[in-house]
């Protein structure tokens, strides 16, 4: 069985089905055209997958009929040592990015290697591990001052060397990474004082501070916040964080949120400060600029810029290519001077798998709406 992937499911639900049963909640009802089906489902525990003999479809490099596999067994494990214990012990097959199950630590993925040297590992390198994003709701955050200071305080060198053994790559970067160039503004482009507010300079992070209204108290502390983290992603970035927060006066309690609570606190809006996030996506650029920052998107800042909104939108109504580029570029410019997210280290995440695993050579996804279909292409070498 192949197991421990943490499933993201995307569905094309037949019209027929939400026509008789008014939606597409119960999972036994679920119809499709996929290459395994869905047979058992227990809610926070696991999901079963059964080899479809009716799929189309047919292995690429060897024209056989898909899928491989007999059976497929998703095993929800949010603790990450649980999840590496069971690898390490062979009583799972395999950790990838289909279903967000990578290994987010190199500390971690170096172990394992040192223990199970026969396993297959592949990395990837997609978004930074640590970014935040402010509640520009708040009044203490809608202060550029502080959302400087915060992103001065950090060394990010020193955290990089540190947690990712100097094979992150680091940032700055704006609503993208900086190898989106013909969309993103470079950072070579960025002027010589900009560039400085993304650099190591605690002293410059407390004259910030000091110059907004928030010197230090007695105890040497200036204010306290909150940073929401979610649980399945490493602590170590955070935790690193806010240690350097509190060199400048700034009090950082870490609270890790479990999935459901931490999705609700997004959508709702309701964190004290700062909240974990992933950022740097890879989905189309105009996309993504609508849905980070466009009044319209998710909302994840309590943003309202009628003026990006007009960006945006010029962007999306143009014919010409260069123009939309243009449009863009000057929307990541706004997101880069007003400092609405900080910035990590984007470090390498790690997919694992059994010796015994076969047909699998690193492919995180075929698209972005299309990660499970890696799995009929696999099997298992009952001879290892």
């Amino acid at each position: 069985m192949l197991g421990n992937m943490l499933n993201n499911y995307w569905f094309a639900h037949a019209p027929e089905q939400i026509e008789k049963y008014g939606d597409a909640k119960d999972w036994k009802t679920l119809v499709g055209t996929g290459p395994l089906r869905l047979t058992d489902f227990v809610e926070g525990s696991s999901a079963t997958w059964v080899k479809n003999p009716n799929y189309w479809g047919v292995d690429e490099k060897f024209g056989n009929r898909l899928p491989y596999i007999d059976e497929y067994r998703s095993l929800l494990m949010p603790d990450m040592s649980t999840r590496l214990a069971a690898l390490r012990t062979g009583k799972i097959d395999m950790m990838s990015n289909v279903g967000d199950a990578y290994i987010t630590s190199i500390d971690d993925a170096m172990s394992l290697k040192r223990s199970n040297p026969e396993m297959e590992f592949w990395p990837i390198f997609s978004r930074p591990s640590g970014t935040f994003y402010f509640n520009q709701s708040l009044p203490l955050m809608q202060d550029v001052n502080v959302r400087k200071a915060l992103q001065m305080a950090v060394d990010n060198e020193a955290i990089n060397a540190s947690i990712h053994k100097g094979l992150g790559v680091v940032g700055p970067y704006g609503v993208y990474l900086q190898n989106l160039t013909d969309w993103s503004w470079a950072y070579k482009e960025w002027p010589d004082e900009l560039k400085r507010e993304f650099e190591y300079r605690p002293a410059d992070a407390e004259a910030l501070l000091d110059e907004a209204g928030y010197p230090r108290g007695a105890d040497g502390t200036r204010f306290k916040t909150v940073l929401n983290h979610f649980h399945r992603f490493d602590l170590g970035y955070s935790e690193l964080a806010a240690t350097y927060w509190a060199d400048i006066g700034v009090d950082v309690k870490i609270d890790v949120l479990d999935e459901a609570s931490g999705s609700a606190t997004r959508r709702y809006r309701t964190w004290e400060g700062l909240i974990f996030h992933l950022l740097g996506s890879n989905n189309p650029p105009l996309s993504e600029v609508r849905n980070m920052v466009h009044s319209s998107g998710t909302d994840l800042h309590g943003i309202r810029y009628p003026e990006l909104d007009a960006l945006i939108e010029a962007a999306e109504a143009t014919t010409s290519e260069e123009e939309r580029q243009e449009l863009v570029k000057e929307v990541d410019m706004y997101t880069i001077k007003n400092h609405w997210w900080i910035w990590g280290p984007k470090s390498g995440k790690y997919m694992a798998h059994q010796p015994w695993v076969v047909g699998f050579n690193g492919e995180p996804q075929f698209s972005s709406l299309d990660r499970l279909t890696i799995l009929a292409r696999l099997w298992i070498c009952l001879l290892y």
